[in-house]
């Protein structure tokens, strides 16, 4: 009955031949006493796999519709592969089934050896194979809840978070999912995520589709800034009255910076010396960017400051603007007297120049090769006739 079933899903029988070489290979094949290896019966419940799979909540019912499945000839390669997948199961390997199986998935496009693959895979820790065939199982049964939850727990737990995204926004819709306690499990999921700005982002992006909800709105990614910041947004939201901004003591992680524009030369020290990202440059202007929500008040910006042009400013802003990146600071780039290529900023050569330009080892020519690009001043130097060179100099 049950090999006259399954073999109504795949043509030419293979099911059916499949599932004898199972019952064979099972009642035939036994563990090696020695090596201690056990015979593994692998499936998706089994508490080792759980754990290696970040759990999303209760697991969304089945459809009633079956995958439609690919017409797929039993050949001698097949019949080999999935006899080598089962035996080394049923001798405790594994690793070589759950390979096995995966080269069986990306030759067969078959859902359920797919899901069989990602199955073992996890099961035996190895994370790329699962999810390559998490990939193949969602893709040739895209409307299976549970290929879904898989493929979107194993890319939460390899830090993959943009293509867990769609995934995850599905799941929550679905019908009969529960998406309060799904929020309440993708954080406990997203904590051994590294990149915790990535998911707070992924957070935010979730929660939009569900902002009444109480869990959305507190399930936040484990991170204390964007925790904070998520807390205070929803008290600014909810205040009765909101003035643009408060003033804060010295001490507090809120806050601005003020640019004394005279004595900045946009040499963007401070861009590189913040730890925060609050202060950024542009790559197609000479300019110094800053981001008000990403500040801490720190003040490596201006100890780092050779021009000492920058002084610390608390508070705390509730405008809009608070999260939108500013020009503090900009200058016209400067270009290479020689070539004309723009290779700094005009306020920081011309402080340069006016620095040294009493310095001996800077007069006439040497002053005028301040103004060139590096190239050039090396193209400068060679091409010279009035420059004594080493050659020169005789014996």
């Amino acid at each position: 009955m049950l090999v006259d079933e399954l073999g109504k899903n795949v043509s030419g029988g293979i099911l059916c031949a499949l599932v004898l070489v199972i019952v064979i290979a099972g009642c035939a094949q036994q563990p090696d006493r020695n090596s201690g290896a056990q015979p593994v019966e692998v499936t998706l419940d089994n508490d080792a796999a759980e754990g290696a799979l970040p759990s999303l909540g209760r697991q969304p019912p089945e459809e009633d519709t079956k995958p439609v499945l690919p017409a797929q000839e039993l050949t001698d390669v097949i019949l080999y592969e999935f006899l080598l997948a089962e035996i080394a199961g049923q001798r405790g390997n594994v690793g070589l089934s759950a390979q096995a199986y995966f080269d069986l998935a990306k030759r067969t496009r078959d859902p359920r050896i797919a899901r069989r693959a990602t199955e073992i895979a996890i099961f035996a820790r190895m994370n790329n194979i699962a999810l390559e065939a998490a990939r193949i199982w969602y893709e040739t049964d895209p409307r299976s809840p549970r290929a879904a939850q898989v493929l979107a727990g194993l890319l939460l737990g390899t830090g993959q978070l943009e293509e867990a995204y769609p995934h995850l926004r599905s799941m929550l819709a679905m019908p009969g999912a529960n998406p309060a306690e799904t929020f309440l499990q993708l954080v406990r999921s997203l904590a051994n995520v590294k990149d915790k700005a990535a998911s707070l982002q992924l957070m935010q992006r979730l929660v939009t589709d569900h902002a009444a909800l109480p869990q959305a709105r507190f399930a936040v990614a484990q991170e204390k800034r964007g925790t904070l910041e998520m807390a205070l947004d929803h008290l600014a939201e909810h205040a009765p009255a909101r003035p643009p901004a408060i003033e804060l003591p010295a001490a507090a992680p809120f806050g601005t910076i003020d640019v004394n524009k005279d004595r900045c030369t946009l040499c963007l020290s401070c861009v590189s010396a913040c730890p925060a990202g609050a202060l950024q440059d542009n790559a197609l202007l000479p300019q110094l960017r800053f981001i008000e929500k990403n500040c801490v008040q720190c003040g490596l910006c201006a100890t780092t400051c050779p021009e000492k042009a920058i002084t610390l400013q608390a508070r705390l802003l509730l405008t809009p603007e608070r999260k939108e990146a500013r020009v503090l600071n900009e200058t016209q780039p400067y270009a290479c007297v020689r070539c004309g290529k723009p290779f700094g900023t005009l306020k920081a050569i011309e402080a340069m120049l006016g620095k040294l330009a009493g310095h001996s080892m800077f007069q006439g020519a040497a002053l005028e090769r301040l103004k060139m690009c590096a190239d050039c001043r090396v193209i400068d130097i060679y091409s010279a006739t009035d420059e004594v060179k080493i050659t020169d100099i005789e014996q």
